[in-house]
C-alpha cells in the first residue's frame, strides 16, 4: 500500500530483491565461516534471485523469460524447499550426533567421578577400620591391666581376711572383694571377647555367684540364673553390683535356720525396656530393720541414679525385687 500512496508501484520488486539480496550475503559470509551447509543452501538462493531478477526484467519489458520457461520460479521455490529440506534433517542428524556423543562423555564422566569417589570410600573405609582395630586393641590392653590391677588388690584382701579373726570383719572385707571381683570378671569377659560393647549376661552372672558361693560356702542354697538377652557393658557394670548385694544379702540374711533355700535370678527384655528380677524363699525382712540397710542404699543408688530406673521390693513371701530400665541405645 506504501507504494502506491507514494506512487512507486512500478518498482515494488526492489523490496524484494533486496531482502533475497541480503539473505545472500547472509549466506556468504556464513561460507567465509566454513559452514558446509552454506554452500548447499547458496544454490537454491541462487535460483530465487535469479527467479527474482528474471521477474524484474520481465516487468520492465526487457526480457521475458517465462515464456521459454513458464515455470522457472516454481522449479527455484520446489529445488531450494528440497535443499532447506536436506539441510534440515542433516542438522539433525548433527544434532542428535552431538548429543550421543555428550551423553557418551556424561556417563564416561560419571564412571570416571564414581571411580574416584570408590577409591576415596575405600581408603576412608581402611584407614578407619585400621583405627578401630588400633583401638579396639588398645582398650583391651587397657581392660587387662584394670584386671591385673585388680587381682593385685583382691590378693591383698584376701591376705588381711586370712590375718583377721573377727568374723563380722572377715564379713565386711569378703563383700568388698566380691564387690570388686564383680569389676574384675567384667574386665575379663571384655578382654577375651572380640565384641567389648556387650558381656553375654548369664557367663558374667555365673562367675559372680561362683566367687559369692565360694565366699559363704552354703551348697544348700541353689541359685539358678535364667538370662534372655545380652547387654551392654555400661549397664553390665550395675547389674553386677546389684546382683552381688541381692544375692550376698540372700545368703547372710534370708536362710537362717533353714535346710534349703532358692534364690531365683532372672533377665528379659520386654520392647524396650530391661527387667532384672531377683527372688528367694527365705523368711524376708523388716523394712524398718538395718540389717541390710547398706545393701539397699547402694542397690537403690545404682538403680536410681545409674541406670535411672524403677525399683520395687516385695518382702511379704520371701523377697522379691524388680527393677526396670529403659534402653538407650
Amino acid at each position: 500500500m506504501l507504494c502506491y500512496w507514494i506512487e512507486l508501484h512500478r518498482y515494488k520488486n526492489i523490496f524484494s530483491m533486496l531482502l533475497i539480496i541480503f539473505l545472500f550475503f547472509i549466506i556468504l559470509y556464513a561460507q567465509c565461516k566454513r559452514n558446509k551447509q552454506a554452500y548447499f543452501l547458496s544454490v537454491g538462493w541462487g535460483l530465487i534471485i535469479t527467479s527474482g531478477f528474471f521477474m524484474y526484467l520481465s516487468s520492465l519489458g526487457i526480457v521475458d523469460i517465462f515464456s521459454y520457461i513458464p515455470y522457472y520460479t516454481e522449479i527455484s521455490v520446489t529445488i531450494e524447499s528440497l535443499i532447506l529440506s536436506f539441510l534440515l534433517a542433516d542438522k539433525i542428524k548433527q544434532l542428535h550426533k552431538e548429543k550421543i556423543t555428550l551423553q557418551e562423555n556424561f556417563i564416561t564422566y560419571q564412571k570416571e567421578e564414581k571411580k574416584k569417589l570408590s577409591n576415596m570410600v575405600e581408603e576412608k573405609t581402611e584407614a578407619l577400620k585400621v583405627s578401630l582395630e588400633e583401638k579396639e586393641l588398645l582398650l583391651k590392653e587397657l581392660n587387662h591391666r584394670v584386671k591385673n590391677s585388680i587381682q593385685t588388690i583382691v590378693s591383698f584382701l584376701r591376705l588381711q581376711i586370712d590375718e583377721i579373726e573377727e568374723r563380722k570383719t572377715q564379713q565386711i572385707l569378703m563383700n568388698i572383694e566380691n564387690r570388686i571381683m564383680s569389676i574384675s570378671h567384667l574386665y575379663a569377659l571384655l578382654y577375651t571377647k572380640e565384641n567389648i560393647c556387650f558381656v553375654n549376661t548369664h557367663e558374667y552372672f555365673s562367675l559372680l555367684v561362683e566367687d559369692i558361693e565360694t565366699s559363704y560356702a552354703m551348697p544348700h542354697i541353689t541359685i539358678e540364673i535364667k538370662t534372655e538377652i545380652n547387654i551392654a557393658s555400661e549397664y553390665a557394670i550395675y547389674c553386677g553390683f546389684i546382683l552381688n548385694e541381692v544375692v550376698t544379702n540372700s545368703l547372710q540374711h534370708a536362710f537362717k535356720e533353714r535346710k534349703k533355700g532358692h534364690i531365683l535370678v532372672h533377665l528379659r527384655k520386654e520392647k524396650n525396656c530391661y527387667k532384672l528380677l531377683f527372688c528367694d524363699n527365705g523368711i524376708g525382712y523388716k523394712e524398718n530393720s538395718d540389717e541390710e540397710s547398706l545393701g539397699l542404699v547402694i542397690i537403690e543408688t545404682l538403680v536410681l541414679s545409674q541406670l535411672q530406673g524403677t525399683l520395687k521390693i516385695d518382702s511379704t513371701s520371701g523377697v522379691q525385687i524388680e527393677i526396670e530400665w529403659r534402653d538407650n541405645e
